[in-house]
């Protein structure tokens, strides 16, 4: 619990493992002081929030229930005892594992009904008020055919109303679904006013989720076959054709995201059919497909390289590359002479500088003293295994060892496009190395790199404390 709990970007929380293969009960926050723990069990994990938006103090409760119907009791009871605090607002969020009423479920054995009056009762009794929800109805969901499909509404949210107060826009939806058999539930106490951000950006990357589509392959091959001249010239016009393809595909990539969304709900809606309920099934995978090309998209830039291709962690991911461009600024930097710079080209060229002179060789004439003193280790034999020809199994070799999302080089492209698309562009691509390898061709035209300057200290201003790495 812990693990998806770091993997989600929260540092904070606090963890309670399953009991078998049921229950398990992770909180995670951001921030130290937002939040205190007030009591926790295997059922539940009760906290205390301190809200800045607000300027408010309020409960939070997640709330798991018993999976044993025997054990439902013992869970109203834990209800009642949570509710001993009427001062402070207080809000439940949770898998309850039962129903309030009769119309909550779909398929299967109908629940007896002094369970859904007892569980009527408990809330009652803690002045605990459904907060409803918009999107599908139902939260849980079993059964791939209409002979053996259930539906039931086991998670909720519900509060105090004093809790209400103080978020008269809140707002819970049901999420879509595609993984688990639960729908996540979104709790926005600022009612739903979310902020869209649009991304601009300004020059080409190789994007590894762009592998996914099924089309893909067609026009990578289209593109390369149309092009002529050097490796350089021709991966130059593919990153053109790239970016005008690259407009289309994410409009209709949100398109898509969307119509997927919308045909989800409308399907949940309608009458258990075994027709309906193989379109859902083809939508989730739709959905699951989208769902890894944005956690491609993150990993891309996370460039967290001990985490698997498969892990589905976007929130991590987006976190990472956000933390890595904060740490990464630089505010100002003081030259040789003690003078601050905080202009960005003046702060390029105290960096340049320091670097010119750091790389620039000093004029020493060889020591053959010294390296007499050095053992010969190089045998003739290694030396001719050395000095032999390379091979296009030897570029093919090089390219599938490299990791395939590691940094770009000058051309933007992603060595996963070489590795992907090597049964096209690799011909061309070995002999072109090839050349340079043996000598047929100088390097300059591929001899170029990018250096990234990485602060090691908070607040950085002195080049001195900078490290590089080649990008």
């Amino acid at each position: 619990m812990e693990l998806v709990r770091l993997k989600c970007g929260f540092e904070n929380g606090i963890d309670i493992g399953a009991m078998g293969s049921r229950g398990g009960l992770p909180l995670g926050w951001k921030g130290n002081s937002l939040v205190s723990l007030k009591s926790l069990s295997p059922f539940h994990v009760d906290v205390e929030i301190q809200d800045n938006d607000c300027g408010a103090k309020w409960r939070l409760t997640g709330f798991y229930g018993n999976p044993d119907e025997r054990g439902r009791r013992e869970s109203w009871n834990l209800l009642r005892q949570l509710s001993g605090d009427h001062n402070i607002p207080w809000i439940v969020l949770g898998d309850f594992n039962n129903i309030a009423s009769s119309f909550e479920k779909r398929g299967g054995l109908l629940r007896s009904e002094r369970q859904m009056l007892d569980f009527r009762t408990a809330l009652e009794e803690c002045n605990l008020i459904d907060l409803g929800f918009i999107g599908s109805w139902f939260m849980w969901e079993r059964g791939r055919v209409r002979a053996t499909n259930i539906r039931e509404r086991l998670d909720r949210g519900v509060a105090t109303l004093n809790w209400m107060e103080p978020f008269p826009s809140y707002q819970i939806e049901h999420l879509n679904h595609s993984f688990s058999d639960h729908c996540p539930l979104l709790l926005d106490t600022m009612g739903g006013r979310r902020i869209d951000l649009q991304y601009k950006e300004i020059k080409f990357r190789f994007e590894a989720k762009w592998c996914l589509k099924s089309s893909f392959e067609g026009l990578i091959r289209r593109w390369w076959e149309d092009s002529s001249g050097s490796i350089p010239n021709k991966l130059e016009i593919m990153s053109h054709s790239l970016l005008k393809w690259r407009k289309s595909s994410s409009r209709e990539e949100r398109r898509n995201r969307v119509y997927l969304e919308q045909r989800l709900d409308c399907l949940y809606n309608q009458d258990i059919l075994d027709d309906i309920l193989a379109e859902i099934a083809e939508v989730q995978l739709g959905l699951n497909l989208e769902a890894d090309k944005e956690d491609l998209y993150w990993e891309q830039r996370a460039r967290v390289s001990w985490l698997k291709n498969d892990d589905r962690n976007t929130s991590f991911f987006h976190k990472m590359a956000g933390q890595r461009q904060f740490r990464g600024r630089i505010s100002e930097l003081v030259d040789e002479v003690g003078v601050r710079h905080s202009a960005p080209e003046e702060m390029v060229k105290v960096a340049s500088d320091y670097f010119v002179k750091l790389f620039t060789a000093s004029e020493m004439g060889l020591d053959e003293h010294l390296l007499g003193l050095v053992g010969k280790r190089v045998t003739d034999s290694m030396n001719e295994s050395l000095l032999k020809q390379f091979t296009e199994e030897d570029v093919c070799h090089g390219v599938k060892l490299m990791p395939p999302l590691k940094a770009t080089g000058v051309d933007d492209f992603s060595v996963i496009f070489f590795q992907r698309y090597w049964h096209i562009v690799g011909p061309e691509v070995s002999r072109y190395y090839l050349a340079i390898l043996n000598g047929q061709m100088e390097v300059g035209d591929i001899n170029k790199t990018r250096i990234v300057l990485i602060p090691k200290v908070d607040k950085l201003k002195f080049v001195s404390i900078l490290t590089y790495k080649p990008l």
